[in-house]
Order: structure tokens, then C-alpha cells, then sequence
């Protein structure tokens, strides 16, 4: 038997995690070299290297064109530094 006072832990109460976010600072997109003029695919760079590596790491990977809520990035890159 509980007591009125005392907390009984819910089933349904959701857990909360914190997750660190890691900001990668890099090109999109497609976009020449500028010695030799081959065409980068900077995107998939970033999906099958260095987002798999930071995931790997159990971090949130997040990049400038993935910014949904608009306006100047800066403050999402900047959140994590302080």
C-alpha cells in the first residue's frame, strides 16, 4: 500500500535524454575543385562519412542546410560552445 504522499513512477511518464549535438561546419551540394576542376559531392560526404562517424560517437550531427527553423544559423552553431 502507497502512502498519499509518495510518488508512484508511471509506465507511460517518457524518459528524457540528453543528446550533444556536434555542428559540422562544411560545403553542400556539388561544387568543383578548385585545382583540378573535379566535381565533390559534399553531401554525400557528409551522409555516408562524417554524419555516420558522429552518430557512431552517439552525438547529433547537424549541418547549415539542414537548418529548418530559418533565419541566421549562427545561433544553432554557436548553442553548443557555451
Amino acid at each position: 500500500m502507497q502512502r498519499k504522499n509518495e510518488h508512484r513512477p508511471c509506465r507511460y511518464q517518457e524518459q528524457w535524454t540528453l543528446r550533444l549535438s556536434f555542428f559540422v561546419d562544411m560545403p553542400f551540394g556539388h561544387k568543383p575543385d578548385l585545382k583540378n576542376g573535379v566535381v565533390v559531392d559534399f553531401d554525400q560526404i557528409h551522409n555516408n562519412a562524417i554524419k555516420l562517424t558522429i552518430e557512431a560517437c552517439r552525438l547529433e550531427a547537424s549541418r547549415g542546410d539542414e537548418e529548418r527553423t530559418g533565419g541566421i544559423i549562427h545561433r544553432r552553431c554557436l548553442r553548443g560552445c557555451c
